[in-house]
Order: structure tokens, then sequence, then C-alpha cells
């Protein structure tokens, strides 16, 4: 692997992996606020002021300190955080793919066309949203965005099966529909 697909690979790696510590801390402070919310008023000292939930407190303050370093969740729960997460676990597991072929030596790495792979990856991640809206109800059943994200990251390992498979199946529709054309033209 040439030292430009290596420098690429680092930078592509510290994104995704600045965007998936950020959604998952999301995920873990959004949990703390539903928490907080079940929990009974009780009134608690903390500092100088005095607060009537201390879980809910505790989950303000880690959310000041996420938006310190993730600005872009600002606003919790946004199509923008969500799509830009889902992007980054997509990214992350298309790398951890490059990187398995590169650690074993595969002679296949050198057939693998770096860019292509990278970006794949983050389009599958971003397919998941798909997955969500064709399956709402798994969505609320399953934990909201753990699975989305869980799903992201290993079709971003298995990005090119997963386009070999859509391709596939893109194929066998476009037969049948231009089949079922023929026929009704008949």
């Amino acid at each position: 692997m040439g030292r430009g697909n290596i420098i690429i690979i680092t930078i592509s790696l510290l994104i995704s992996l600045y965007l998936v510590i950020g959604g998952i801390a999301s995920i873990l402070i959004d949990e703390k606020f539903e928490q907080a919310q079940t929990k009974p008023a009780q009134l608690v000292e903390v500092g100088n002021t005095i607060s009537d939930n201390i879980l809910y407190q505790e989950a303000t303050d880690e959310y000041e300190n996420l938006i310190f370093f993730y600005p872009i969740y600002h606003n919790p729960g946004s199509t923008f955080s969500y799509i830009l997460t889902l992007m980054a676990f997509g990214l992350l597991g298309s790398i951890i793919r490059v990187l398995i072929f590169w650690l074993k030596k595969s002679p296949e790495i050198e057939e693998l066309n770096l860019y292509p792979i990278l970006v794949l990856g983050t389009c599958v991640g971003l397919l998941t949203i798909v997955v969500s809206e064709v399956l709402p109800d798994f969505k609320f059943k399953s934990g909201n965005n753990k699975v989305f994200y869980s799903l992201a990251l290993i079709g971003g390992v298995f990005t090119l099966e997963v386009f070999a498979w859509l391709q596939k199946k893109f194929s066998e529709f476009v037969k049948s529909d231009a089949k079922s054309k023929t026929d009704n033209d008949s």
C-alpha cells in the first residue's frame, strides 16, 4: 500500500473515529436524560446550586461537555448529526475491511481501489437510513440508534458484498420489469 493510501486511511480513520465517539457519547447522554425523567425529583445540592434531579444535572453537564467537543450534536436528535454519524460508522467499517486485507497481506489489497471502498462504506452507512424507514417497528423495539449504528458498521466492513448483492437484486428487478413490460405489450 502506497504512502498516499496510508495518509488517506489515517485521515479517514481519525475523522470517522471522531464522529463515531461523538455519536456513542450522544446516545449515552440521551439514555441518561431518559433515566432522569423516570427518577422522582429530590432536592440535592450540587456545588453552589440546588438541583431537583441529580441524574438530570449530571446529564446536562455531560451534554455541555459534549457540545464543547462535538458542536454538530448541539441539537439532540437532529437529522444531520444522525446521518453524519451513520456515515462515519460505515466509513469506519470500510476502513476496518481495508486494514484486515492489508494486515493479512492479501493479494486482493493490490486489486482494491481504496477510494471507492471508502466512499461505498460511507454510502452503506447512509443506506442504513433506508432500513430504518422500511422497518420502523424494528427501530422502536431495538433501542433506536444503537442497532442502526451497528448495522452501518457491519455494512461498512462488508461493503463489497453489500453492493454486489444490491447490484444482483437490481439486475433481477430490471430484468423482471422488462419481461413484464414485454408480456404486457404482447
